[in-house]
């Protein structure tokens, strides 16, 4: 396998951010000048499109949310489009940096459905479940460069129909890329900020001619991890777009690579925060402390050599192309069409504070241990509309071929000097190979719909159903099992109606069921020996997870204020959870247990006051019962969780943000709450609640030194230097944790500041 996978040539990404980019972009407009002198209109920003929706997804059968303008003006440039999102009703986004980019430490959930158990797309294309395993898809940060969205659309309980996912449970998020301006043009911005970060953004636009346009853009990230010695997070990407419109058609084609490296965050434990303290991480450049660690010496508090890793590092490249087709056939029937392809390959690397015997040979301790992933994934999506009266009929199909691959091995470091910065195995020999798997994933999905408006548009009906077949065959090659699991419903309905009551008013509400494929990689269950899969006869009786969803309630938009109010239930059926029979940085398998099913209802209410064009006041407040109705069996061992409350569910979350513009400048101020939130399955250890606050200012220079929309924005991240813990590791807990030694804790960012230069040309 390679070590490296380069997706820029014939340059370096780095390089090719820096010169490419321009050099592309001034080909691209060379091909297309004539746009600069015969524009077609004003242009097309991400900002005029979603200034245009209900942000309440107002006509919408299920409650549905929407980004607009003002929410993302709160956050820096540069943030993870999923931070955008934790203000939103029902949303928990968690991370241990301050623009929510570490992968490590990125966790989101909705009404208690956990990152793993929903859907995300990209211009309609899966982007998998955003795992940091990293077996079938990719984090939306590595997929699209945070400015090039160019709408988000959030469904906290019920997806769309045609939702092409394989995992979500209820909840998707859905995101799409900007078009090209209209005009010929450009766009850059610098923003530098804590923690040394530097960041740069450029864009450049052919502009429309004769229904052809196109951009090309890059960015570059880079900073230190906020805890640590000169630990860099760094990440570089190249997104293209070329649209053609003729007549009421449409064809587009959009690539990005990415290349990200990043220093990890180090997971704490309750212990270690009470011995060790908030900013505690790895012993990097301290190599004698490390090497006594791992012999046994302990020095600072520390009780074990797993507190004393010296190192660890995540690296991640991918190559994305998705070509969609929107066609016209007449008048009354649409096709539209996708095919994509999707290329990673993945490192997670880490010294290991343990000898390792192999059976034959002992490597000593201090050992790089390396995770490789490997994707090649390769999806066709296809629709057809027809508009027949009254009636909006719709049916589509979906397959994705998906080859991933998981590895983990061990290269002795006897000799060569420790890596203080990025963890890499480059030029050191394999020394042993504790697992490698191949997998093979194959989902077919098919899906039929009607919309049947009535009583003069007032009433809108919505029914369907999908079938759903993923088969999930494993490859152990060396170390772990074979075998083959299969998901498949032919029937999942879902049904959803709303009626508006006057101009202002209307109600809704939706029924829907789903299922879940069985997950790939190192959260498969066939990631185990052989011997252990055999024991429990290959897993013939496992149950694919199910959910059956409902949800009703109103939503009002007026001049000056929009409110909703939505309550829902939910029934998870063969809930599976990982079960961390080590945590850190040991290595041993996770098991999977399941705990039958699970009940999460609640309530979420938003409101939005608008009192004129310079005040905007925010409001989102949720309420979640999560709680787990069966005991579960674990080492022949009943574990008793029946009643208790769902890992990383907060009862009650809130969100308020205040945001004011007058002439050019503009300022916001954001606070939020969430109650206390469980890490282990029978509740006996917690982290408490907190209240955050954020802030930010801006200000407009308009036309400034031969530049157009030039502006400087201030975005300040825990602007109280609060001390909290953000992410709760849910991807293995435990049953409990009696002396708080789990290390499965980040701890929150503290308080930090960005400050952004932006304009267009």
């Amino acid at each position: 396998m390679r070590t490296k996978y380069n997706p820029c040539k014939p340059v370096g990404l780095q390089v090719g951010v820096k010169y490419w980019v321009p050099f592309c972009a001034l080909g691209l407009v060379s091909a297309m000048a004539q746009a600069a002198d015969a524009p077609d209109g004003p242009a097309s920003t991400a900002a005029t499109t979603l200034d245009t929706v209900s942000v309440i997804g107002q006509g919408e059968t299920r409650q549905v949310q929407r980004v607009d303008e003002t929410t993302v003006k709160r956050y820096s440039a540069g943030t993870n489009p999923l931070k955008t999102l934790q203000s939103m009703s029902g949303v928990n986004f968690q991370s241990g940096d301050p623009l929510g980019r570490e992968e490590g430490s990125q966790r989101i959930s909705l009404r208690g459905f956990d990152m793993h158990h929903l859907g995300y797309t990209l211009d309609g294309v899966t982007l998998g479940n955003m795992s940091f395993g990293n077996f079938n898809g990719l984090s939306i940060t590595r997929a699209v460069i945070p400015e090039n969205v160019g709408s988000t659309v959030v469904a906290a309980g019920i997806g769309s129909l045609g939702t092409a996912s394989n995992s979500d449970l209820g909840g998707t998020l859905q995101f799409t890329t900007s078009d090209p301006d209209k005009e010929f043009g450009g766009r850059l911005s610098q923003t530098m900020g804590s923690y040394d970060t530097t960041r740069t953004y450029m864009r450049v636009d052919t502009g429309e001619y004769n229904g052809l346009s196109a951009y090309v853009s890059g960015e570059k990230y880079d900073a230190n991890a906020w805890k640590g010695n000169d630990n860099p997070q760094k990440s570089d990407a190249i997104n293209a777009k070329v649209l053609y419109k003729f007549g009421d058609n449409r064809i587009s084609f959009f690539h990005s690579k990415s290349d990200h490296e990043e220093a990890n965050l180090m997971s704490l434990s309750k212990s270690m925060i009470d011995r060790l303290g908030y900013n505690y991480t790895y012993y990097t450049p301290d190599w004698t402390r490390a090497v006594n660690a791992a012999n046994g010496i302990f020095s600072g508090g520390v009780k074990s050599a797993a507190e004393g890793v010296y190192n660890a590092s995540s690296l991640r490249y991918d190559e994305l192309d998705i070509l969609k087709g929107n066609f016209s056939l007449s008048d009354n029937l649409v096709l539209d069409t996708t095919v994509y392809h999707h290329h990673n390959s993945g490192f997670g690397n880490s010294y290991y504070p343990f000898t390792y015997n192999t059976g034959t040979s002992v490597i000593p301790a201090n050992a790089l241990r390396s995770t490789k992933y490997g994707i090649d994934r390769n999806g066709f999506q296809t629709s057809l509309t027809a508009f027949l009266g009254q009636h909006e009929v719709e049916g589509g199909f979906w397959i994705q071929s998906n080859k991933n691959s998981v590895g983990r091995y061990l290269y002795d470091t006897t000799g060569r000097e420790p890596q203080n910065h990025i963890v890499t195995t480059n030029g050191y020999g394999l020394s042993a190979t504790i697992f490698d798997q191949s997998y093979n994933d194959l989902t077919r999905q098919f899906y039929l719909r009607d919309t049947y408006t009535l009583l003069d548009d007032r009433l809108k009906l919505e029914f369907g159903a999908k079938s759903t077949v993923t088969t999930t065959t494993a490859e152990g090659k060396v170390g772990y099992a074979s075998g083959s699991l299969e998901a498949s419903d032919h029937f999942l309905p879902q049904f959803g109606a709303t009626y508006k009551l006057n101009d202002e008013d209307e109600v809704f509400a939706s029924y829907s069921q789903n299922m879940a494929a069985f997950p790939s990689g190192a959260y498969s269950p066939f990631s185990n020996t052989q011997a252990a899969v055999d024991a429990l006869n290959g897993f013939k009786g496992l149950k694919p997870e199910t959910s059956t969803t409902i949800e009703a309630g109103v939503r009002r938009t007026s001049k000056h204020y929009i409110a909703s109010a939505t309550v829902y239930n939910t029934q998870f059926d063969n809930r599976l959870i990982a079960i961390a029979n080590c945590t850190g940085i040991f290595i041993c398998a996770n098991g999977v247990a399941n705990v039958g099913s699970v009940t999460s209802r609640g309530a979420e209410f938003a409101f939005t006051l608008m009192p004129d064009e310079h005040w905007r006041w925010s409001n989102s407040l949720s309420y979640n019962h999560s709680t787990y109705d069966d005991n579960y069996t674990s080492n022949a061992q009943t574990v008793n969780v029946k009643g208790k409350t769902v890992v990383d569910t907060p009862r009650i979350m809130y969100s308020s943000g205040l945001d004011w513009n007058w002439n050019r400048w503009s300022a916001g101020l954001q606070g939020t709450y969430m109650t206390k939130r469980y890490f282990t399955y029978t509740n006996d250890q917690s982290v408490p609640g907190y209240w955050l606050a954020n802030a930010n200012m801006a200000y407009d220079l308009g036309a400034f030194a031969g530049l157009k929309d030039t502006s400087v924005a201030l975005n300040m991240v825990n602007l109280f230097d609060k001390r909290y813990i953000s992410t709760l590791n849910t991807d293995g807990s435990a049953a409990s944790d009696p002396n708080g030694d789990l290390q499965l804790l980040q701890v929150g960012t503290p308080r930090s500041a960005f400050v952004t230069l932006s304009t267009r040309f």
